[in-house]
């Protein structure tokens, strides 16, 4: 029998068939408002240039949208009064560089929050950990998880499928139940928001939401253990008016391990940004560092909660929870303080690192025991 052969000119249609459908792909956008826009008036705005309305972000004063391929409308769009810009939404990716009887990681000991934890432990505090969720059903984690989202899947709960976002959650709270491990803050309320898939990719308007929903749940501090390298206007702008509300934001520096590196959030002014260290005491060679790096923390090799189980992971991802989970600590102790006066407080009670440069370990190693040695001591002033 004689091979089905197709006809050449059947393959050249075909081709030119998915050529065009794939140029009427439209374009997904998050198109960002002056501000003062109302929302109301997102739709009408998009709607009125060929868009559909997907979602609105007040937090970022933006909409995003689908919009027809072709770059006239969008420009034109760009060009009204009533809009600041027109972006894509970006890609963005969680910075990741594995079983114990409950044990203290080295991270957890070397920013010295066992030593508070008779005095705070985060109880009370709610943090946002804007990741790949987290596993619900984990031990260590299970009895701190107040609230979630799944923006991905919306309606669905923001069980992790990749494992990163599990691992950041236990190293800023796992309980102190006698399993596994301990968090830096064990008692701290974990708000999760699940806004990158099970490769550990997410766009950007996945993160504008996540940051809208944390803000709109009260929570104190956020974890952006990610990095983008393109900046967003959007993102700034949602930055901004989540410090003004008073959040305090922690992020990655990013693992480009490179010079003048630090990826975006963590280059924005509001947001601390840290680097990683390792646990003989130098930066870890994965880790971006520049003038924008707040401290530096633990990131290499750090043993914490993983989907049905533990595991050893590096990354500045690794690092940034350290400081979200003393944050809740303080946050504990004196629930008044604001993200600008929280940054000075950490910064104020680290620990230079012998060899290491500014720019790669900004004011240094947090000490959680410093600073809540501190905060008691102005309290009791206070009160005396």
């Amino acid at each position: 029998m004689l091979p089905f052969l197709i006809p050449s000119w059947y393959l050249l249609l075909a081709a030119a068939f998915l050529t065009r459908a794939a140029a009427k792909q439209p374009d997904l956008k998050i198109v960002v408002f002056r501000q003062g826009v109302a929302p109301e008036e997102y739709r009408e705005l998009v709607e009125a240039f060929g868009g559909r309305l997907l979602k609105t972000v007040p937090l970022a004063d933006a909409a995003v949208g689908l919009f027809p391929r072709g770059k006239e409308a969008l420009k034109l769009l760009a060009e009204h009064p009533k809009v600041e810009a027109v972006e894509d939404d970006l890609p963005a990716a969680v910075c990741e560089a594995g079983e114990p009887k409950e044990e203290i990681p080295w991270g957890v000991a070397r920013v010295e929050a066992p030593p508070v934890w008779p005095t705070a432990t985060g109880a009370g505090v709610k943090v946002g950990v804007i990741d790949t969720g987290v596993d619900l059903h984990h031990p260590d984690l299970k009895p701190n998880v107040r609230d979630g989202i799944n923006l991905l899947r919306p309606g669905r709960p923001p069980q992790d499928d990749n494992g990163h976002g599990t691992h950041v959650a236990g190293v800023l709270a796992a309980a102190k139940n006698g399993l596994g491990v301990v968090g830096v803050a064990p008692d701290a309320q974990l708000y999760v928001v699940k806004a990158f898939d099970n490769s550990g990719n997410g766009r950007l308007s996945s993160i504008l939401e996540g940051l809208d929903w944390c803000a709109s749940q009260g929570v104190r501090v956020v974890n952006l253990s990610f990095g983008m390298v393109q900046d967003s206007l959007a993102l700034r702008r949602a930055v901004e008016k989540a410090y003004k509300a008073g959040i305090f934001l922690v992020a990655a520096a990013g693992n480009l391990g490179l010079p003048e590196s630090v990826t975006v959030p963590g280059r924005y002014s509001q947001v601390m940004a840290v680097s990683a260290l390792t646990q003989e005491g130098s930066l870890a060679d994965f880790s971006s560092y520049g003038p924008e790096v707040g401290v530096i923390a633990p990131g290499d090799k750090v043993l914490s909660t993983y989907p049905g189980g533990y595991r050893t992971l590096s990354g500045t991802s690794m690092a940034a929870p350290h400081v979200a989970g003393i944050a809740a600590l303080a946050l504990e102790l004196e629930p008044r303080l604001t993200p600008a006066s929280l940054r000075q407080l950490i910064r104020s009670h680290c620990r230079p690192v012998a060899g290491l440069s500014q720019e790669q370990q900004g004011a240094g190693v947090p000490s959680a025991l410093a600073l809540v040695r501190r905060l008691r001591s102005r309290l009791w002033a206070q009160a005396s």
